[in-house]
């Protein structure tokens, strides 16, 4: 196994194999960048030929073939977010809302291409996080691991790395600033950071990603990359931490470090070790979206019972006697541990706490009763099909709303899909648009443009379930009939997809395009006459100049049986 370490300077190739459940050091190459930066700014166009050039160094001392490789990268190539969601909010909706804030709060340059990942913590605290990583640096290192016969496990920030280290009840890192703190909190309820300072006997916090829920930070265990001096000590009085040492517990095998590697990346490389970061942090490696932490379990072995000679009837069961016998159990052993395993007793109580909260944690699976209703005059119409007609026809009533509301001569953007939509549009600094009749506001962003008092408004909102005629979902019509109708939009260009199955029903994709606003209140008006096998999934307009737009309605036929 390798890890791979990217600095803005440097590339720090750790290589190790784990040997009667200890690991090994087998190999080390640190690679300073020769190139000299053109800016201070990280750029990874120019990133990626500095690791290039460095890998096929490291190649040159390390065997690369067949080996599982893990990658770290600094916390500020990312820009990561935490957006509070509402109740009723989805994940999906929640997930394209987070990625519209961290674009908002982060200005990206024209020719930046961006992948994001995310994790969503909805039923826990009402809360998404995403983060935003450059393509070119994930895809290129990706490709380059694998030519040179590596398998690329896991590549996550170098925070992110720490939490492999206590998974089942999160971790919180304290890296040392000259001001105080930087934190980074990792949990299944929530993903925070930011900074910290302790000054008269009282921690001092300060979020940078948008959270607002520090009363988490020093919930789990506590990390401290290195040794803390005796005053920064002070501040974590009463807490439980644990201090990462480099390569503590592995054997390095003759391995010499070179003088020029600072100890705080042989702590990463350490926790990538010892931890198991693949199996709880956000990965890059994998295909971008909600990405959720692993729990797999092993799936335990049932020996069959030998035959007993003689049958014993069973004694009934003493809750509270097994109760007291499992924590006697648990002293007993400890204290054994403590004296046989002096040296280890810190690794093996973690370990130990980590199973135990497993075990506290695991709840029984929920059976689910579903009602019976008997002679039910209403027409029975599937929760899919219920739910596909309510966000079609809801969709379609809030682009009728701003089409009426707001004038189109200052549109210039319009994106709606899955309970949200933003709006773009050119006015005055104080606009007098009625934005508030439309929804829940949930993001603005405001910049100047080129004329006197122009500025560009943005709004994402979350349109309402407007209450909608029932009469109309089992009004079906035809395919042939659909192509009939649509004849009669001359200015529509219409484009047909591939047909697919999904719920035992077969969905045709269309793509209505269109170019003036007369064919969009027309289609809209279309629409809304239509039953729950014709929705709108998705509707994009662009402006460029008055006068001027393009449309595009994504449309999905299905094709329901009786049609």
């Amino acid at each position: 196994m390798i890890h791979l370490l990217v600095s803005s300077k440097h590339l720090l190739c750790v290589q190790w194999k784990d040997e009667n459940s200890k690991s090994l050091l087998t190999g080390f190459s640190y690679q300073p960048f020769k190139a000299k930066k053109t800016s201070s700014v990280f750029s990874p166009k120019e990133s990626i030929l500095d690791i290039n050039a460095a890998l096929k160094a490291a190649k040159k001392a390390l065997s690369f073939e067949g080996e599982k490789i893990f990658v770290t990268v600094p916390d500020d190539f990312c820009d990561s977010v935490l957006t509070q969601c509402d109740e009723d909010m989805s994940d999906a909706d929640g997930w394209e809302y987070s990625k519209w804030s961290i674009n908002q709060r982060n200005v990206a340059s024209d020719d930046s291409a961006y992948e994001y990942f995310g994790r969503s913590f909805i039923p826990e605290t009402k809360s998404i996080f995403s983060l935003r990583i450059s393509s070119v640096l994930t895809e290129s290192l990706k490709m380059s691991i694998q030519e040179m016969g590596g398998e690329p496990v896991w590549m996550g920030t170098e925070s992110s790395a720490y939490y492999g280290l206590n998974k089942t009840r999160g971790i919180t890192l304290f890296v040392n600033d000259k001001n105080g703190y930087n934190y980074y909190h990792y949990s299944k309820n929530c993903f925070l950071k930011g900074s910290a300072k302790f000054a008269k006997n009282k921690w001092s916090l300060s979020s940078t990603d948008g959270s607002s829920n520090e009363q988490d930070i020093f919930k789990g265990q506590i990390v401290i990359p290195g040794k803390l001096s005796y005053r920064r000590k002070a501040h974590f009085e009463g807490k439980r931490i644990r201090q990462v040492e480099a390569f503590k517990n592995i054997k390095k095998n003759d391995i010499k470090i070179p003088k020029e590697v600072k100890n705080n990346d042989l702590y990463i490389a350490t926790a990538i070790i010892n931890g198991k970061a693949n199996e709880s942090s956000i990965n890059f490696f994998n295909n971008p979206g909600l990405q959720q932490i692993n729990e797999d379990k092993p799936i335990p072995q049932i020996e069959e019972s030998k035959p007993k000679n003689k049958a014993r009837k069973a004694l009934p069961p003493k809750k509270q006697r097994n109760f007291q016998q499992f924590f006697a159990y648990i002293f007993f052993f400890a204290a054994l541990t403590a004296v046989i395993f002096r040296d280890r007793l810190p690794e093996l109580l973690e370990i130990a706490e980590e199973k135990v909260f497993a075990f506290i944690d695991a709840a029984p699976d929920l059976i689910e009763t579903i009602p019976v209703v008997e002679d039910d005059p209403v027409p029975y119409y599937s929760d899919f099909q219920q739910k596909s007609f309510y966000r079609s026809q809801s969709l379609i009533a809030s682009l009728v709303k701003v089409n009426t509301l707001i004038s189109m001569e200052k549109l210039t953007s319009i994106d709606a899909s899955k309970g949200v939509y933003e709006i773009i549009f050119n006015d005055t600094k104080e606009t007098d648009e009625p934005i508030d009749t439309l929804g829940s506001l949930l993001n603005y962003s405001l910049r100047q443009v080129s004329g006197v008092d122009r500025y560009q408004h943005g709004y994402l909102i979350q349109y309402p379930i407007d209450l909608i005629n029932k009469d109309f979902m089992g009004s079906y019509t035809p395919m042939d009939q659909l192509k009939s109708e649509l004849t009669d939009f001359a200015d529509i260009q219409i484009k047909t997809f591939d047909v697919f199955t999904e719920n035992t029903l077969e969905h045709t994709p269309f793509l209505f395009s269109v170019s003036n606003i007369n064919e969009i209140n027309s289609m809209l008006t279309y629409l809304e006459n239509k039953g729950s096998d014709i929705i709108l999934e998705k509707f994009q307009m662009t402006s460029n100049e008055p006068g001027s737009l393009t449309a595009r309605f994504f449309i999905t036929y299905i094709n329901y049986s009786g049609s």
